[in-house]
Formats: C-alpha cells, sequence, structure tokens
C-alpha cells in the first residue's frame, strides 16, 4: 500500500524586477525583526509582483498591532529596496487575524505566491 506524504511546500516570491526570494530567505527576514514574543503564526501570499500579503497571528491580545505593522513596513521596504536593482515599489499588506488558513491535510503553508 502506497501512502501520500506531504511534507512542506512552499512557493517562491518574485519581486517586479526579476528579484527571486526563497521562501527561506524570506522566513529568515521576517524572523529578524525580533517580534517572536508577539507573532505566534505568519503567512505570506503574493498576490502579484508589487503586492505581499502577510498574515499574522498574534501572540495574546495585548500585542500593538500598530507597531508591529510600523516595524515590519519599515523592515520589508528597506530589505527589498536594497536588494532589488530597479527599486519598484512593493506593497506589503500587513492582516492581522486569530486563525490562518490550512491545506487540506492540515499543514500551514507559510508562502504562497499566485503568479
Amino acid at each position: 500500500m502506497m501512502k501520500v506524504i506531504e511534507g512542506r511546500t512552499n512557493d517562491a516570491l518574485i519581486l517586479p524586477d526579476g528579484l527571486v526570494f526563497t521562501p527561506m530567505a524570506f522566513i529568515e527576514m521576517l524572523g529578524a525583526f525580533k517580534l517572536e514574543g508577539e507573532i505566534e503564526q505568519y503567512q505570506v501570499i503574493q498576490e502579484k509582483k508589487d503586492l505581499i500579503r502577510i498574515i499574522l497571528k498574534k501572540t495574546n491580545e495585548k500585542v500593538d498591532e500598530q507597531k508591529v505593522d510600523s516595524l515590519l513596513q519599515k523592515n520589508l521596504l528597506q530589505i527589498t529596496n536594497s536588494l532589488s536593482n530597479q527599486n519598484k515599489a512593493i506593497d506589503f499588506e500587513i492582516i492581522f487575524k486569530d486563525k490562518l488558513l490550512k491545506t487540506p491535510r492540515g499543514k500551514l503553508k507559510v508562502v504562497t505566491s499566485k503568479l
């Protein structure tokens, strides 16, 4: 008998100038912001080359959403602009939710590209 084994599946992110971020590179960028005590889980969804949604699940209700949003926006724009050759604008939309979507098999897909 054969059984389907599902491991981690994540997509790469492609910036407007063609620069490709592997999921691990992007996850490391997010992890570098020292938000471990404030963010329990997150998902990154690339809607278009210039629009990336970051969905966050807070560790608790007391987390300051404005502070987290501001810090992520600042750092993400700074990092992507420093790595990108053409400085084309990328919109990062930060969304806070109580639950993150999982795959039909119950896995959390951290990075998804809809390109």
